[in-house]
């Protein structure tokens, strides 16, 4: 954190810990689409991502279509360079910082070993993966059309939402509907508004989240990466 309202890194690293701690004691898979740039300042912390899928979100959180496309080749160039580094393994699954992408750049991800996106809304009638083209599939984020709400977290964290609202969430894409759960590690940690919170916050919130994932887990949902949910 510079000037503005920029998350720390260390808000970074603690959260990825946190989050990790509880995927690890619930027994849950699940996928980070890393922001580069940060992945490179989690040092010591990077081992907690060894048992979890590691996807790409842009090196320093660009905004893609605001690139010609050369460069937004090197963005992805240096970036699936940095998950390949990392973690040793190659990145195959990319989320658009911003959730803001075209067709031009979707087309261009097979290229880098990028197999699936996950930048997309769908409304929860039509939540499924879907082909995009013969090497890509697209895992859509459920966007409810009524009220605007995504399934992303962080308005929960902020106090604009009740966590027990994402559990209807998804029940509204249906038995056979795939809901993508989105967070931030930062978040966890660190409001936008108000910068590191109390230790009581943080524990409290991770406990909504322990709360939800278990409810979720209860109604049937099956647990699945990015990779493996573009599959189905």
């Amino acid at each position: 954190r510079g000037e503005g309202t920029s998350p720390r890194y260390s808000s970074s690293v603690r959260g990825l810990v946190l989050l990790t701690e509880l995927f690890d004691d619930l027994d849950l898979p699940a996928t980070f689409f890393a922001e580069c740039q940060t992945l490179e300042n989690l040092h010591d912390c990077r081992g907690c991502l060894d048992g979890f899928e590691v996807g790409v979100h842009g090196y320093a959180h660009e905004d893609f279509t605001l690139m010609d496309l050369e460069a937004a080749e090197q963005v992805l160039e240096r970036s699936c360079g940095t998950v390949r580094d990392i973690t040793g393994r190659n990145p195959v699954s990319f989320r658009f910082p911003y959730m803001r992408t075209s067709e031009e750049l979707l087309g261009i991800l097979p290229g880098y070993g990028i197999r699936v996106d996950s930048s997309l809304y769908s409304p929860a009638g039509s939540c499924r993966p879907y082909r995009i083209a013969d090497s890509l599939t697209e895992l859509p984020v459920l966007l409810d059309p009524g009220t605007g709400r995504t399934s992303y977290l962080w308005p929960a964290h902020e106090g604009k939402r009740d966590y027990r609202s994402f559990v209807s969430l998804a029940e509204s894409v249906g038995n056979d509907g795939t809901f993508v759960l989105c967070d931030h590690a930062w978040h966890i940690c660190e409001s936008r508004a108000k910068g590191v919170r109390p230790e009581a916050e943080t524990a409290s919130i991770v406990a909504e989240l322990r709360g939800l994932l278990e409810s979720l887990l209860d109604r049937g949902s099956t647990p699945l990466t990015a990779s493996d949910a573009a599959r189905i």
